[in-house]
């Protein structure tokens, strides 16, 4: 009778855990939605500014690098072409002053990470993890020089 209630608890226990993982993940919104709504990260990819080329180029760099360890080469290639136009754009703009060289290497350097991803080579996912550290580098020297 014991090892019945015992049996019985633990199927009740079980139902209880499944029945709340549903409701919660029901629930959750995903970052993408989130940031969809949100009117600061809108307000920050608008524009044509130092701050909005960097994390222009900065978020497709890192969608570039998530789908590239995901197999995922054309969506990588798209989003570094993505990175490319941004890093064009910012050499344009006579406002972004000292940082237009910066600009012009990272171009250089996504033109040839480019090359690598659209032939599937092995070093493609270090290209695009040097180019992380190109944005990044890019985005520090804005952050001081303000």
């Amino acid at each position: 009778m014991r090892v019945k209630f015992r049996f019985v608890g633990a199927i009740i226990l079980l139902l209880v855990v499944l029945m709340a993982g549903c409701v919660r993940g029901g629930s959750q919104n995903t970052n993408a939605e989130d940031n969809a709504n949100d009117p600061n990260l809108q307000r920050r990819m608008a524009g044509n500014n130092l701050p909005a080329y960097i994390f222009r180029c900065e978020g497709a760099v890192h969608t570039a690098l998530t789908n590239l360890q995901n197999g995922q080469w054309q969506s990588a290639a798209s989003m570094l072409e993505s990175a490319r136009q941004d890093a064009e754009k910012a050499m344009a703009d006579q406002k972004i002053g000292q940082f237009a060289q910066s600009f012009a290497d990272l171009k250089a350097a996504i033109d040839r990470t480019l090359i690598a991803v659209n032939n599937h080579t092995e070093d493609a996912l270090a290209q695009v993890q040097e180019l992380q550290n190109r944005v990044y580098s890019i985005k520090m020297q804005s952050q001081s020089s303000r």
